[in-house]
């Protein structure tokens, strides 16, 4: 992806612009994002209600902005309009895996003066603070719906079973699934 001289003009001349920079990483589905101009908010609005030239259906997945196996892995930055008036972005990406490329993103948003809300804020303080859960499963198994760990065979795996809270009826009723 390559901006015309006028996107890049936009920006001052930059070296690369955030749209080259998003499409550097992003997978396609973007369900035709690119084309929509940058200065343009009413295209911009009409393509988030999925209207317009700009819009065309591939894959749904413009807001993925660390792209995963699973949405539970992924990030995303998602645009919507406050009741209130205004736009503002939603920040989701809490796994224990990207924690912490979330608190790099959302300090960034900060710094930028870009408004958002963090989807599962309690779940990355939790995580932050050392307070959250994880499944324990048996080496060589996963559980590809949240995050996990494998206890070691040795003295570390055995005085971590110790301090862990288990839950047998979970694990039990998905292996009956």
């Amino acid at each position: 992806m390559r901006e015309t001289d006028g996107e890049r003009a936009y920006y001052g001349g930059a070296e690369q612009t955030p749209k080259e920079m998003y499409y550097a990483l992003a997978d396609g589905r973007d369900d035709g994002l690119k084309n929509v101009p940058m200065d343009d908010p009413a295209a911009f609005r009409e393509w988030l209600e999925r209207k317009g030239p700009y819009y065309e259906f591939c894959g749904s997945h413009p807001w993925e902005i660390i792209p995963s196996f699973s949405t539970v892995f992924s990030m995303h930055l998602i645009p919507f309009e406050k009741q209130s008036g205004g736009c503002c972005f939603d920040l989701s990406g809490y796994s224990t895996d990207r924690v912490p490329d979330t608190v790099v993103a959302a300090n960034a948003l900060y710094d930028a003066g870009i408004p958002f809300e963090i989807d599962g804020l309690e779940d990355i303080l939790d995580c932050i603070e050392g307070n959250d859960f994880l499944s324990v499963v048996p080496i060589g198994e996963s559980d590809l719906y949240g995050d996990c760990i494998h206890l070691p065979k040795d003295e570390a795996g055995a005085a971590a079973a110790k301090e862990t809270i288990w839950n047998f009826y979970e694990y039990r009723l998905k292996k009956q699934l």
